[in-house]
């Protein structure tokens, strides 16, 4: 449902970053994504429209960038694993893009609740 989307449909997950989001489930509900970056990868520019779990199984060392190329955030030490896995709300996400600095796949699901 893209009702109310600020972002254009090129600009989802799905369509703007599709070698980094594949969906496992949609419905009425909600649409679950598996997300990976792979070592040394930046995903393209994409959005999220929908508020989300998103379940972290593994983050190391990365940068999140807005569409202009603008650091956003950045994770400099890779955390320990023990720490992982992590659970976080999300509200819509503008358009970004994350860089996997670390030597392993940055990888999570992302749950999207529809309206």
């Amino acid at each position: 449902n893209r009702e109310g989307c600020p972002w254009p449909p090129s600009m989802d997950a799905v369509a703007a970053a599709p070698g980094n989001h594949r969906v496992l489930l949609e419905n009425d509900r909600v649409r679950v994504l598996d997300v990976t970056v792979a070592p040394g990868e930046r995903e393209p520019v994409h959005a999220h429209c929908l508020p989300s779990v998103m379940y972290l199984m593994y983050e190391g060392r990365s940068r999140d960038y807005d569409a202009q190329g603008k650091l956003l955030s950045e994770i400099t030490e890779s955390p320990p694993e023990s720490q992982f896995p992590v659970t976080l709300w999300l509200e819509p996400q503008a358009p970004h893009s994350v860089e996997n600095l670390d030597a392993k796949p940055l990888r999570l699901l992302r749950i999207e609740l529809k309206p």
